[in-house]
């Protein structure tokens, strides 16, 4: 290998012919082996989402994320409405810790899963399936992003469509970037989307006030079909770490919450 060239290599289909490829220090690896459940080999991603991993084992470290990717797999009905079905990884605040920004990004596989399925960062009133809410929301297929409000406990939910792509010619399920800021003693939740992630990027998509803290804040997620899984990551972003560390279940939902890259 010459020094200042880059090198690539195409078809990296075979296990064997992957890993020579990585000890021959081949800086691009083209694979169609994606699915991380029948072909876990084929990746250079740590556990926190980083997507590199170093050519050279003596050489620097690469950077690391904020924190570890959390994922949600989950086989539920929807989140929306009077009441919600689905997983909730979230962390407990006091009305007083409460006001706080989330941001990152949400990520799933576009294809074999529920059109309707979706997760994103939420911040709610009370664990109970019925309790007022806001939350930001990536959809699995090529919809636009969300925000769902519910009010009052048992309310009717709000949502609110926004295509924030601006002209850009991007496709709406390659969206991943979510934000969440709480103010006013956990009162007020604001929601915002991002194509870049872009510090001067982010589009208000809604926001609402409500009458109690919202001191629940965290990821949830919905596969939106009671017989289909549905699987979701969230990895935070710009140095704001997830520290969500309990799961509620709401509706009958099965599934799991996990920290890494696969559960």
């Amino acid at each position: 290998m010459r020094r200042g060239w880059v090198t690539r290599t195409y078809y990296v289909n075979r296990e064997s012919v992957w890993r020579t490829s990585v000890f021959q220090r081949i800086h691009h690896l083209a694979t169609d082996r994606v699915d991380d459940d029948e072909t876990p080999w084929a990746s250079t991603r740590d556990a926190r989402g980083w997507p590199f991993e170093r050519i050279l084992p003596g050489g620097p470290r690469p950077p690391l994320e904020a924190d570890f990717v959390q994922g949600l797999e989950v086989r539920s009905e929807d989140i929306g409405g009077r009441s919600d079905s689905g997983l909730f990884r979230y962390r407990t605040h006091t009305a007083a810790s409460a006001d706080r920004r989330h941001q990152g990004f949400v990520a799933c596989a576009a294809s074999g899963i529920p059109r309707g399925a979706r997760a994103g960062l939420v911040a709610r009133a009370g664990l109970g399936d019925d309790a007022p809410y806001l939350g930001v929301f990536r959809l699995a297929r090529n919809e636009p992003m969300r925000v769902q409000i519910r009010p009052g406990t048992g309310q009717a939910g709000q949502v609110e469509i926004r295509d924030i792509r601006r002209g850009r010619d991007v496709d709406a399920d390659t969206l991943l970037f979510v934000r969440l800021d709480i103010s006013d003693g956990g009162r007020r939740a604001q929601a915002s989307a991002s194509v870049t992630g872009r510090s001067d990027d982010w589009v208000t998509l809604g926001s609402h006030r409500f009458d109690t803290p919202l001191r629940y804040q965290g990821f949830a997620a919905c596969s939106d079909d009671g017989d289909r899984d549905a699987c979701f990551l969230y990895g935070p972003h710009d140095g704001i770490p997830a520290p969500f560390d309990r799961t509620q279940v709401w509706g009958g939902a099965r599934g799991r919450s996990f920290r890494g890259m696969r559960p």
